[in-house]
């Protein structure tokens, strides 16, 4: 069940920070990538395991095969910054409309809970609160 909202009238404590990400996800979905279309932009700065194993940023095409014998080309675009910078850039990349609609939920979600919890607890225990729904979710 989505909680909408809570019934924590006496509290006033708006969760900034997570209005903050949803924005400045929108806002890198829209401008950057081109809503899902800049696929230069999103292959660039999405992480790349093998890019941060050895520290070498890929500009060829990488070429895979399955276990039917099907063959795929992976493109690879230059990123102007060191490849490490791709664990920050690549929170706020998205495959297309679906995927960032539920990343922009996940937040109001968390905005609902982290809100109840900073105005009971604190604020260390919002941020508790927030990364342990993060990592709820994977289960």
């Amino acid at each position: 069940m989505f909680p909408i909202g809570d019934d924590n009238s006496d509290r006033t404590i708006t969760p900034y920070v997570n209005y903050a990400i949803i924005g400045l996800n929108i806002l890198v979905f829209v401008l950057l990538q081109g809503l899902g279309g800049n696929d230069a932009f999103t292959y660039a700065f999405s992480l790349v395991p093998r890019e941060i194993s050895t520290g070498i940023d890929l500009t060829s095409p990488t070429v895979i095969e399955d276990a039917f014998g099907h063959h795929g080309v992976i493109p690879q675009f230059a990123t102007p910054l060191p490849v490490y910078f791709n664990f920050l850039s690549s929170m706020f990349m998205h495959g297309g409309i679906a995927h960032i609609s539920a990343t922009c939920c996940s937040f109001g979600y968390l905005a609902t809970i982290s809100k109840t919890c900073s105005g009971t607890l604190g604020i260390s225990s919002s941020i508790f609160c927030a990364d342990s729904q993060l990592r709820w979710r994977k289960y």
